[in-house]
């Protein structure tokens, strides 16, 4: 992904919008379902799969939006954690549109939709 931004997605909804000026330089973007033990264990409220956007310690110059695939159940936030940290519980709003929901973030890790 060029500096100038874009979109990132996959056929099910897992992707990330990255506006012009939030990457400092080219930088190649991965998502994916995160594998079992590869991050921290779930935390207790948490739906759904645990995503990885990487690299993770990656910091945006601005708030790109996240987009997850959007379990059963019903969705109240959002939880993120860096490799090796502990889940935070997002202070941001989460979106609901059709199959996916969607948040606000300044950095890269793990995430997991929560009730």
């Amino acid at each position: 992904m060029g500096t100038t931004g874009g979109f990132v997605g996959d056929e099910d909804g897992l992707g990330v919008y990255i506006p012009p000026g939030a990457l400092a330089e080219p930088t190649v973007i991965t998502l994916s379902i995160a594998e079992s033990g590869e991050s921290p264990a779930t935390p207790a409220g948490a739906i759904g799969s645990v995503y990885s956007f990487e690299p993770h310690d990656l910091t945006l110059a601005v708030p790109v939006t996240l987009h997850l695939p959007l379990p059963d159940g019903d969705v109240a936030g959002a939880f993120g954690a860096a490799p090796g940290g502990d889940w935070e519980l997002l202070e941001t709003d989460v979106q609901l549109h059709g199959s996916t929901a969607s948040f606000e973030s300044v950095t890269f890790g793990y995430f997991v939709l929560s009730n």
